[in-house]
């Protein structure tokens, strides 16, 4: 049981991954130990990979013995209860958290006809000490959420302070722009996606499509041949539209779809 002194529950002082689950095996693994290693050195918190890895198969195990091969799981590492008080005091060490959930049913058209971004008044704020990671300070998201009108197929769309695209609410962001792809800069805020990285170093050298990640203003968005939201768990879903602005999902878009259907099919 979680302990109501856990720093996480406190202060959001952790971290956490969410893996899609495909024949028991999890989705992109080596990217999310890569990104929760490079956290929890940052944030400084210490725990072995190998402990959350035997804690994360005892999981796979029984979802298994349960005839329960698809699905989500949630990795939390909090600094655990380590005394009152911003500053870490105590040996407690660290809390980890690893929960299974099922895999939500994403609607077939989303990935034909795509969703609509409805552009969020909230703006995250700069924190390049924790830009990439997936901290648990969330509570911008869950303020940039409540604006949403609780609509299937609509997402938010999040800018950063100075107005340039950062990413979607639970989602990474990519612009096709005569053929070539676009990504938004993390440097400042914004989580960094394994869905992104994979789609950064595998599949555009893959598709020999030219990607550059950059500094984009909202009006680039404007410009666009085609617009994609990627994450671990449902893929590629292409964007019909922000505000009067439409679009279909476009050849490049439907490449990268392929390729990773072709990953959550393995």
């Amino acid at each position: 049981m979680l302990p109501v002194s856990d720093r996480g529950l406190n202060y959001g002082d952790g971290l956490f991954e969410t893996m899609r689950i495909v024949g028991s095996r999890p989705i992109l693994a080596d990217l999310h130990w890569q990104r929760l290693e490079m956290g929890l050195e940052r944030l400084r918190i210490s725990v072995s990979r190998n402990t959350i890895e035997t804690q994360l198969q005892q999981l796979l195990d029984r979802a298994a013995a349960a005839r329960r091969r698809e699905g989500i799981v949630k990795i939390l590492v909090s600094r655990g209860d380590s005394g009152r008080g911003f500053v870490p005091t105590g040996q407690a060490g660290p809390t980890v958290v690893i929960s299974w959930f099922e895999l939500p049913s994403h609607p077939v058209q989303w990935y034909r006809d795509g969703v609509q971004l409805v552009l969020c008044k909230l703006r995250l704020p700069h924190r390049p000490q924790l830009a990439g990671l997936k901290h648990l300070n969330c509570l911008d998201y869950v303020l940039a959420g409540l604006e949403l009108p609780g609509e299937a197929g609509v997402q938010g769309l999040l800018l950063d302070q100075e107005g340039m695209l950062i990413e979607a609410l639970s989602s990474n962001l990519f612009l096709v722009v005569q053929g070539n792809l676009y990504t938004p800069l993390l440097h400042r805020c914004g989580i960094a996606g394994t869905m992104r990285r994979w789609i950064m170093e595998t599949v555009a050298p893959e598709l020999e499509v030219t990607l550059l990640e950059k500094d984009l203003p909202l009006e680039t968005l404007y410009e666009t041949d085609e617009v994609f939201i990627c994450n671990s768990v449902f893929g590629v879903v292409p964007v019909a539209g922000v505000g009067d602005r439409r679009w279909q999902r476009g050849p490049v878009t439907a490449a990268v779809q392929r390729r990773v259907m072709m990953l959550f099919d393995a």
